[in-house]
């Protein structure tokens, strides 16, 4: 993992049925950007999927430190869709599900930031996640200042059920980055957007220190997402815009979305 500000080239191969797909990418990693180097961390979907909780995560917290992860980048605890209770509070403030994080979110940021690592939440721009829990469309303050007192350190907005048009993605993702300014904790916003409105070009305006398309997630990634060769592809066509590559945003290279749970 890069340590200091240069150029660096690594070569990319994924094997799949039997053929093995290559592409050289290259990085230029500065100290003078915000969040130079990717994070690199667990997303808790492709392994749990709506049974994420309290005991999964710590778990997780542990099998990193465990393994040593930590000390080479991996530093990211991610929870996905569907840490919701099944509604909001009266006063409109999210919650999560009082069964799976029975003792609220505070303690299992702090039992992950107590493992040296960072900690993640998602939502979604629209009114509902893809799963259909409680979006946070119109309720980015009261969501942002959430997050803050759960010291969240990254909050993946995802954009199902929301308008096609990439403007009115822009309008969204705006009010989401400008919410969590506005918290004051330094929550970072991760798009999640899956490339069709090309987010590499707007992402930075609309406040987004990440923006990706589903490809970028996993090399294996879900049941309908880009594996293997698509997966190198969808990257490598990214590379051919130069608006990809911007100050500041980052594209999740490293997220593993499979590990299982102990």
């Amino acid at each position: 993992m890069p340590q200091k500000s240069g150029r660096y080239t690594y070569q990319i191969h994924v094997t799949e049925h039997g053929k093995t797909i290559s592409e050289k990418v290259t990085f230029d990693v500065s100290d003078q950007l915000q969040h130079p180097i990717p994070f690199m961390g667990w997303l808790s979907w492709n392994a749990v999927e709506s049974e994420v909780s309290e005991s999964i995560v710590k778990q997780v917290a542990d099998l990193f430190t465990e393994k040593n992860l930590t000390n080479y980048g991996w530093n990211a605890v991610m929870m996905d869709d569907w840490w919701h209770a099944k509604s909001r509070a009266a006063d409109g403030k999210p919650l999560p599900d009082p069964k799976r994080f029975p003792n609220g979110l505070t303690p299992v940021s702090d039992y992950v930031h107590g493992k040296g690592m960072r900690f993640g939440i998602y939502t979604d721009a629209a009114e509902y996640t893809c799963a259909g829990a409680f979006g946070s469309f119109g309720k980015e303050q009261i969501d942002a200042d959430a997050y803050a007192r759960w010291k969240v350190d990254i909050v993946k907005c995802d954009y199902c059920n929301a308008p096609s048009e990439r403007d009115t993605a822009f309008i969204r993702y705006r009010a989401m980055a400008d919410a969590l300014e506005k918290a004051g904790y330094g929550t970072m916003l991760y798009i999640c957007e899956w490339g069709e409105r090309e987010p590499w070009k707007w992402g930075a305006e609309a406040g987004g220190k990440m923006a990706s398309s589903s490809a970028w997630s996993s090399l294996r990634g879900s049941n309908e997402r880009a594996i293997g060769e698509d997966h190198i592809h969808q990257r490598a066509n990214c590379e051919r815009y130069s608006s990809c590559v911007m100050p500041g945003p980052l594209p999740p290279q490293s997220i593993l979305e499979d590990l299982p749970v102990p």
